[in-house]
């Protein structure tokens, strides 16, 4: 009887299991099927039921037991097929800001040459760009299809990490899946994007795990823990600058706050203790300082500018959400501010109630571990009040999303203790958590922008339709064979207007040097420098399939494109239907 059932239980999983994978191809194919080089409404549309069908899938998959090294290779698959959403269904590697720009212009400069390209932020420290020009070479790949696939493949890695380092300690299994499902489920919408921070945040992640594990892990594996610390701080430095400064600024407040927190949880261990009588941190300032100031001329150069400007009054933070939304009734700024961090509220709210279970079952957490999650609640508190801190003296130029980042990532393991709990108590309740947690996350990871309140909502002269804001941000044909034609039969050396997204284009589609004309971001910033102004051409599109603004709503409506194109003096030159291409006398 007793065999009965085990095969039985066997035979159910593998069922589950298949009907995972048959969602999943699914998915992957319908998202093929719908491929397109245009911008539509949202990146689901089209795909809305197979997603759905996939997340509730893999709900089901994780409701059943199941040991924890399983759990993290369904995770990994599951949050590397949503990632690669965008890239499957576009033509084009998802996002049109500098940032896509400039990684993959660096990407495609490293397959061709093997050298990063001079004069950029990352010149010195073109570690995400090594490993996808790698990668793209050993498929035999472009550029841009290393940054669709090759970058949502190392950060759906971080299920294994954190199962990785949950294996080290010694814990109840049920625990250990619960806190990989949770790794599964805190990835923030900023990592669809091809972006340093996303990358920075996981090598963050491998320096404060190879440090816990150093201290608190096994002793008898002490002096290999040791080398692999040292391997990621200097795979830190190489790969995100700005998450090296991060990571010293989140180590040092984590020194002054952790004693706080183990006189809290009336724990044995001292502070000394934990960061091996300072060594470590000293280690890690030392080598963050002499990388700044003796390799990373550049990227220093740039922070000595901001902390100047600071000095005079002249730096600023920037806000948590575009200054715009204020000017919304209550009811559109709430639901918008829902739409950008719904899962990550929920997901702050499952951590405390994970930092209350942490504190009632103290007793039954062991030593290491315990100690690991209170230095790891430690470096939270610290980014959170980095972050007020930043805002509240309106200082620095380093994004909010980026601090929210590295905070994601830390978060599994007290998002896990609550729906360890959760599970123990109701695994209905449970079963209600995560669908709802998923729910809410697929809406933050691709947010519906039709439902994004529209431009006359802040003034009734704007009755176009348009968004306040747009979240999603898809390169477009239109806007690709526009910027051809310019660079096919643009004059040598000439000057083109235009909005910064197109401007980011050029870059994007011809490299740090190949593309001749000057682009400056001009017209949306002020419709009045177009009489002026040294220019020869003037590229526009409009809002719709060729792509999003990132200019003020004013200057971005179909009304004021139709207005800029059939303005007097000007000649159309080029005109696909969507993007357009002006001269004047």
């Amino acid at each position: 009887m007793m065999r009965a059932g085990l095969l039985s239980s066997k035979n159910h999983r593998r069922w589950r299991e298949w009907t995972f994978l048959v969602a999943c191809w699914l998915l992957v194919i319908t998202a093929l099927w719908q491929r397109r080089s245009c911008q539509d409404s949202w990146v689901l549309e089209g795909v809305v039921a197979p997603v759905l069908l996939f997340t509730l899938a893999f709900a089901f998959l994780m409701a059943k037991e199941m040991s924890s090294g399983p759990r993290a290779v369904w995770a990994a698959l599951f949050v590397t097929v949503l990632r690669w959403i965008p890239g499957l269904k576009y033509e084009f590697a998802y996002g049109t800001s500098i940032d896509q720009a400039v990684h993959i212009a660096s990407i495609g400069q490293l397959i061709t040459s093997g050298f990063p390209p001079p004069g950029t932020a990352y010149t010195d420290v073109p570690g995400l760009h090594t490993v996808l020009a790698g990668l793209a070479m050993l498929s035999g790949s472009s550029a841009e299809q290393a940054a669709k696939y090759g970058f949502p493949l190392l950060l759906g890695l971080f299920p294994f990490f954190v199962y990785w380092f949950c294996r080290q300690f010694d814990m109840d299994d049920g625990l250990r899946g619960q806190i990989v499902l949770a790794a599964a489920l805190v990835f923030d919408p900023y990592f669809l994007l091809i972006q340093g921070s996303p990358f920075g945040s996981l090598l963050f992640f491998l320096v404060m795990a190879w440090f816990l594990l150093r201290e608190f892990g096994p002793r008898k594996l002490r002096l290999p823990f040791s080398i692999g610390l040292v391997t990621m701080i200097a795979s830190l430095l190489f790969g995100h600058a700005i998450s090296s400064l991060t990571a010293a600024a989140v180590l040092m407040s984590t020194f002054l706050l952790l004693p706080i927190i183990l006189a809290l949880f009336k724990s044995q261990v001292r502070v000394g203790v934990v960061f091996g009588g300072g060594q470590f941190l000293a280690l890690l300032l030392l080598l963050i300082g002499g990388w700044w100031l003796f390799q990373a001329h550049e990227l220093f150069t740039t922070a000595f500018e901001q902390l100047e400007a600071a000095a005079h009054g002249g730096a600023s933070a920037k806000l948590p959400v575009p200054s715009r939304l204020f000017d919304l009734p209550t009811i559109d700024r709430l639901w918008t501010m829902f739409l950008m961090h719904g899962s990550t509220i929920v997901l702050l709210l499952l951590s405390a109630i994970g930092a209350l279970i942490l504190w009632k079952k103290r007793d039954e957490i062991s030593p290491g571990f315990k100690t690991s999650l209170l230095v790891i609640a430690a470096a939270e508190i610290s980014l959170i009040l980095i972050l007020a801190g930043q805002l509240l003296i309106g200082f620095g130029n380093l994004e909010y999303f980026r601090l929210i980042g590295y905070a994601v990532l830390m978060s599994p393991f007290f998002a896990g203790l609550a729906l360890w709990q959760l599970r123990l108590r109701s695994r209905i309740e449970w079963a209600v958590v995560i669908c709802g947690f998923l729910l809410i996350s697929l809406l933050q990871i691709f947010p519906y922008q039709p439902a994004v309140s529209k431009a006359e909502r802040v003034s009734s002269t704007m009755e176009d339709g348009e968004p306040v804001l747009y979240f999603h941000t898809v390169m477009s044909s239109f806007q690709a064979d526009m910027l051809a034609f310019a660079w096919l039969h643009a004059p040598k050396q000439s000057v083109s207007a235009s909005d910064r997204i197109t401007r980011d284009t050029s870059l994007r589609l011809f490299g740090w040097t190949s593309f001749r004309n000057a682009l400056f971001n001009g017209y949306a910033d002020d419709n009045n420098k177009l009489d002026g102004g040294d220019w020869q051409l003037l590229m526009v599109h409009q809002p719709g399939p060729a792509g999003p603004f990132s200019e003020r709503v004013e200057c971005r409506t179909r009304a004021e494109v139709d207005r800029i194109v059939r303005e007097p003096g000007f000649s159309l030159v080029y005109s696909n239907g969507e993007s357009f291409i002006l001269t004047r006398p």
